[in-house]
């Protein structure tokens, strides 16, 4: 595998659950982050990565509210990518869906360097595996009642796959949130070309529990799996720059606003046997256990 090094920022906003979603904090969250993103950008940052849902509204379809992160963007004069919600039309059912997303946005300075989408918003992730009884309600197409049963519960949708964000610092592949736990997930993005992991999450409802430490110890093992660079951005911590093998280069603290800038690898072609037979090795261990359990009844037996 071949490597290249490039510098990127990981900001962690800290923004309180409960004004989170408060129109009158709006303002106050975007100008933390866009703080955050001149800072990394002055240490030489050339990707600064946000939050999960870090931008307090929907993005969509020709939305002019994206013109507001893309405006932060241009001053910061550095690439972002960063979670938010957002929602498309739906031509089969005729509706509206709503997504948990990442986008990547870029300044339009890059222009003069031919960037891959001349400024504005480049390209979006959307979750896949979504929280049950969080952001979607299990089996509700087959039982329809099971909706009313679960009033205020999240209706989002799915997106299409683990497909990497094309940046200019090469492939992103992106988990959001929980999807930390899922490594086929994060083995495919790979597969599919990624060469750098980036987690974004809001660990905020967990509180000061130790739910933030497992949800964080689990996501480092993407890393060593794969062979990757893990950037991990999450609201209230615990961000972190984790290089290929494991190493917590740097991590922030619980319930703190933080900015963490370091130099990492982005990997190039080479996929490690996990990435390319993520589930075999499972598959193999259950087959010894079933066959030990055979051999043992058989034993038994005479």
């Amino acid at each position: 595998a071949g490597w290249k090094r490039t510098t990127v920022g990981v900001a962690q906003g800290n923004i309180d659950q409960g004004v989170k979603w408060d129109e009158s904090y709006r303002q106050h969250t975007l100008d933390i982050y866009a703080r955050l993103s001149v800072e990394a950008k002055a240490q030489g940052a050339r990707l600064v990565i946000w939050p999960e849902t870090a931008v307090p509204f929907y993005l969509g379809e020709r939305n002019p509210k994206e013109e507001i992160v893309a405006r932060i963007v241009d001053n910061a004069g550095v690439a972002v990518l960063t979670g938010a919600p957002s929602y498309k039309y739906n031509v089969d059912t005729r509706g509206v869906e709503y997504l948990n997303s990442a986008y990547l946005f870029t300044p339009s300075s890059s222009l003069e360097k031919g960037s891959i989408s001349g400024g504005g918003l480049a390209q979006k992730y959307d979750k896949v595996h979504l929280v049950p009884y969080g952001e979607y309600v299990p089996l509700k197409r087959f039982f329809p009642f099971i909706k009313k049963l679960t009033v205020g519960v999240g209706d989002f949708a799915s997106g299409p796959g683990p497909v990497p964000i094309v940046s200019e610092e090469g492939p992103l592949g992106i988990i959001i949130c929980y999807e930390a736990i899922f490594p086929k997930l994060s083995a495919g993005t790979v597969e599919a070309g990624a060469g750098l992991l980036v987690n974004i999450t809001n660990d905020a409802w967990f509180g000061k529990s130790s739910a933030p430490y497992q949800h964080f110890e689990m996501a480092l093992f993407r890393a060593v799996e794969n062979r990757v660079t893990l950037l991990r951005s999450a609201n209230t911590g615990m961000s972190a720059v984790v290089d290929p093998v494991g190493r917590v280069v740097e991590r922030s603290g619980l319930f703190e606003e933080a900015l963490i800038v370091e130099d990492v690898a982005i990997k190039e072609g080479g996929l490690t046997f996990y990435t390319r037979f993520p589930d075999k090795l499972a598959y193999l261990c259950l087959g010894v256990t079933l066959l030990a359990l055979l051999y043992n009844f058989a034993i038994r037996r005479k």
